[in-house]
């Protein structure tokens, strides 16, 4: 019986990201995500285990409603 050969699986289709995952999608390091978490600034944070996870649909559905890019409200209010 021959396997079938599957497209590789994109990390951006899944509901939940990894802190590396979505510095990667955001263009922003893990240090600038890790102290705006910590400062309840992302929404759809939440922890599965011992490593925060982050909704993509929270995010996404944010950046659309303030209409920025969601690290362009971390910087604001870094100010």
């Amino acid at each position: 019986m021959q396997s079938k050969a599957r497209a590789p699986r994109s990390n951006l289709g899944c509901e939940f990201l990894s802190i590396s995952q979505l510095s990667a999608w955001l263009g922003v390091s893990e240090k600038f995500l890790r102290k705006h978490n910590a400062a309840g600034r992302i929404p759809g944070s939440t922890r599965m285990g011992s490593r925060w996870m982050f909704r993509r649909s929270s995010i996404e559905k944010q950046m659309i409603e303030s209409g920025k890019l969601l690290v362009e409200e971390m910087a604001e209010n870094d100010n």
